[in-house]
């Protein structure tokens, strides 16, 4: 089980979904890289019921100025310079421990799943993907400890 803070006072709620993610839209997803030339969706969702947990670091830059900027670049790797057709990740967090949307999963506003509550199949852990949700944390962690925040979301 997985247990995040998704409320914290004196911040606003006004750019955030009623999740308490920041959306591919708020984060500015070029929901076209989605498709292939002929308009077709490279990697179509697929929901499988939720059953582990892989947490990554995504070996960016650590104090980054701009987590969306990252997000996005992170998205167009994974989708056309990786041949995924998407974000290989669930959530990615920064660290200030805003959380991300990442994976397409639909548009029932439910980010990571669909409206029968299956978990979209992303990219994270080739040939363990289905039923594994990936989150990762923004930044090298290689030499150093995720922020307080960061490792502990609290989404505005």
């Amino acid at each position: 089980a997985v247990a995040m803070r998704t409320t914290l006072p004196g911040r606003s709620m006004s750019v955030l979904s009623s999740s308490g993610v920041i959306t591919r839209a708020e984060w500015g997803a070029d929901e076209s890289l989605r498709f292939d030339a002929q308009g077709t969706e490279t990697w179509p969702p697929v929901y499988y019921p939720a059953q582990v947990l892989t947490v990554h670091h995504t070996a960016t830059r650590n104090g980054d100025p701009d987590p969306a900027a990252t997000v996005r670049a992170i998205y167009r790797y994974h989708a056309i310079d990786q041949g995924w057709g998407d974000i290989g990740y669930h959530f990615l967090i920064d660290e200030q421990g805003r959380v991300y949307e990442g994976r397409y999963s639909g548009e029932d506003g439910d980010p990571a799943h669909d409206a029968a509550s299956g978990m979209v199949t992303a990219a994270h852990v080739g040939g363990w993907n289905s039923g594994n949700l990936g989150v990762a944390l923004l930044g090298t962690l290689r030499t150093r400890q995720p922020t307080v925040a960061g490792s502990t979301p609290a989404s505005r």
